[in-house]
């Protein structure tokens, strides 16, 4: 009987300490969870605030895009409009260019005009001139004739 008690007694003893080993082991488990519990716990609040920067990253991102496409379509709307005075300059000074060629060539034909217009005129001057002389001479000649014609006159009667 006391052997048996005492197989028994050591086989208490052997599943006490196991059971305090067991425990001690399920305290240490309990508290490495705990740990990981509150690891996990802090990594999920720092993932929600990871996850919070970036959607914030991500509005920012977003707004510059729509930022940069604005000021895309004002730079190309800016560029076609400078295209277009660019154009409109170029077809100005083109119709200028053509305007001055066309003004060159009625002032040369006006100048060619007035210089055939001077040389009429100096030719006409010279005619009238000759014809002044010329009815002068005539008037002179005229009065001749009247002066003889009345001496004629004279001797008849």
């Amino acid at each position: 009987l006391t052997s048996e008690h005492s197989i028994a007694q050591n086989k208490i003893a052997t599943t006490e300490r196991a059971l305090n080993s067991s425990n001690a082991e399920r305290e240490d488990i309990m508290t490495e969870y705990t740990k990981l519990q509150n690891t996990f716990k802090s990594q999920e609040e720092e993932g929600c605030k990871m996850k919070r920067d970036l959607r914030e990253a991500q509005n920012k991102v977003a707004n510059t895009e729509r930022s940069l496409n604005s000021s895309n379509t004002e730079r190309d709307e800016i560029m076609t409009n400078y295209t277009k005075l660019q154009s409109r300059l170029k077809s100005q000074e083109e119709e200028g260019c053509k305007m001055q060629r066309d003004l060159r060539e009625k002032i040369d034909s006006l100048t060619e005009k007035n210089k055939r217009l001077q040389k009429e005129k100096s030719n006409l001057t010279n005619e009238l001139e000759i014809l002044k002389k010329n009815i002068s001479q005539n008037e002179v000649h005229w009065n001749e004739s009247k002066a003889l014609k009345v001496e004629v006159e004279e001797l008849k009667n």
